[in-house]
């Protein structure tokens, strides 16, 4: 039984595979580069939300030292009855509070611009044309001047090659911290949250109650 041997692709083939694939680059690098873009414009958004959840918190605290002494000494009283509850109440206000700091890092080192490189070797791409000025300006201007004589296909590739690395590395430090701030706020919020219930549920035991009863 005879073998049938693959027979060799055609220049035009080549070709064809060679400008198939930089094309397929070209759509990974740019779906790589808009979902950079979103992620950044996710975690600036969640950076607004954890701010306001933060002056939600300190302005309660500002209300109650503002109250007449009065009011205060009532929830005071309310309290005494139920310390753990005071406690539990102290620590979800000073958590959230908490949380929120964090969750503006995260999102500060989520949009902190990186070195678009991995690896101590550093490689120039002109894709991203990015080196030290002052130590690299020599050997990113040879690696430039390839565009005077033309690059090979092989160069191309490898050009691709690194970015499409250096940019991946760059999206998955982003997607981590965003993912963190996500949850950071939503720890934030849950606490608030139940606080506030706290809150309202004392109130009215112990304030609204009472006056409807009278």
């Amino acid at each position: 039984m005879s073998r049938h041997e693959p027979s060799p692709a055609s220049p035009a083939d080549t070709a064809v595979q060679f400008a198939d694939g930089i094309r397929h680059a070209e759509s990974g690098y740019r779906n790589a580069q808009d979902v950079i873009r979103f992620i950044d414009a996710k975690a600036g958004a969640i950076a607004g939300f954890t701010s306001v959840c933060i002056g939600v918190v300190l302005q309660g605290i500002k209300e109650f030292l503002c109250l007449n002494k009065d009011i205060q000494e009532s929830i005071v009283v309310a309290f005494k009855q139920h310390p753990a509850c005071a406690l539990v109440l102290f620590g979800f206000c000073v958590a959230s509070i908490g949380l929120g700091i964090a969750c503006i890092w995260f999102v500060v080192q989520c949009v902190a611009a990186r070195s678009p490189r991995i690896g101590l070797q550093a490689r120039h791409s002109m894709l991203f044309p990015y080196y030290d000025a002052a130590q690299e300006a020599g050997a990113a201007r040879v690696h430039y001047q390839k565009l005077e004589r033309g690059l090979t296909r092989q160069e191309i590739a490898e050009e691709y090659e690194v970015q499409l690395l250096n940019v991946g590395a760059i999206l998955e430090k982003k997607i981590l911290f965003q993912r963190r701030a996500a949850n950071a706020f939503l720890g934030q919020l849950t606490l608030i949250a139940v606080s506030g219930a706290i809150l309202f549920f004392y109130a009215y035991i112990y304030m609204i109650l009472p006056e409807v009863i009278k």
